[in-house]
């Protein structure tokens, strides 16, 4: 079977463009529930990571191995956002092997059966996807991203080239 990192863009901050309702600490607690139930026993072709930007000491003082902690600072601005997701993508690329990267966001719940079941159908190379098309921009929605390997790699070679004003799944 096909190996998938899912890499959860995370925020210990609620700020940025449009924060979500439920308060400062509603990322913190996406976080913990989703380690309390779906990225708790994921399968064995399937890693859960979440990344974070540099937060108070105090968050990370026994920091789990299933959180990447980007030098970026913390915040969910479009140019922060990116730079984790790239920063995430560069480390992924360096420690884990893998075909794919499923880039969820911080409220989703993964099935990582069905996840994984459904990357064994799709091809190992240029996956980007589920598309949509929006004023003229195909891009993929932010809910849930998939790339295959290589574009992951093409991504990180050409970070430069990255429009750091749009949100990341653009």
């Amino acid at each position: 079977r096909k190996k998938c990192l899912v890499m959860v863009l995370s925020s210990m901050v609620n700020d940025g463009p449009s924060p979500m309702n439920g308060g400062p600490d509603v990322f913190k607690r996406l976080y913990e529930e989703s380690i309390d139930s779906w990225a708790k026993s994921p399968n064995e072709n399937t890693g859960v990571y979440f990344y974070f930007g540099q937060t108070t000491p105090q968050h990370w003082l026994n920091k789990p191995d299933n959180v990447i902690l980007c030098s970026m600072p913390e915040g969910l601005s479009y140019p922060t956002l990116i730079g984790k997701t790239i920063e995430a993508f560069q480390y992924a690329l360096d420690n884990y092997d893998f075909d794919y990267i499923f880039r969820p966001c911080a409220g989703s719940y993964i099935d990582t059966d069905v996840l994984s079941s459904f990357l064994d159908c799709l091809p190992k190379e240029k996956l980007y996807g589920p598309q949509g098309f929006v004023s003229g921009i195909n891009y993929v929605s932010g809910s849930a991203i998939v790339l295959s390997r290589d574009l992951v790699e093409n991504l990180v070679v050409n970070e430069a080239k990255i429009d750091r004003n749009l949100i990341d799944d653009m």
